[in-house]
């Protein structure tokens, strides 16, 4: 046998995608990469890939600021009102962006809370009287020092 003449069958294209594969694999090779559940994923994934570069296209175009007519990028705007204004974008702008001004805006966290509570109708009382309420601080006492005696 010479070096020239070996076992290794000559591979055979793939009708679908053009790779060389092996004989013996070439079905194998149709059933993983070019299945449908397979082909439906890549489908997927381009047209999300189509979607991102559509939106970043569309963020990266220009626009004139309505108060000092720089030109802006669209998906610049509320760092540009914020930093150049010191103000929030109108609503109209922030529509091109997609997003919207909320529309319940606390002045706190605890504001937000209470007002969430009481529209979900859940009974809470301010000053709870059990002793092992999260709520309430216990001190008093010197456990868990250790040994330094320091304290």
């Amino acid at each position: 046998m010479t070096p020239s003449s070996s076992c290794k069958p000559t591979p055979v294209q793939c009708e679908k995608c053009g790779v060389p594969v092996a004989p013996h694999r070439l079905e194998k090779h149709l059933r993983r990469v070019h299945s449908p559940e397979r082909q439906a994923t890549q489908d997927a994934a381009e047209a999300k890939m189509r979607l991102i570069k559509a939106r970043t296209q569309y963020l990266a175009r220009e626009l004139k600021c309505p108060v000092c007519a720089r030109s802006i990028q669209i998906g610049q705007i509320k760092s540009h009102f914020g930093n150049a204004h010191a103000r929030q974008a109108p609503d109209e702008l922030l529509q091109l962006l997609g997003e919207s001004v909320g529309a319940n805006r606390f002045s706190s966290a605890r504001a937000r809370e209470a007002y969430w509570r009481q529209q979900s109708g859940l009974i809470y009382e301010e000053v709870s009287q059990d002793l092992f309420d999260r709520t309430n601080v216990l001190s008093g006492g010197a456990y868990g020092l250790g040994k330094n005696r320091k304290h």
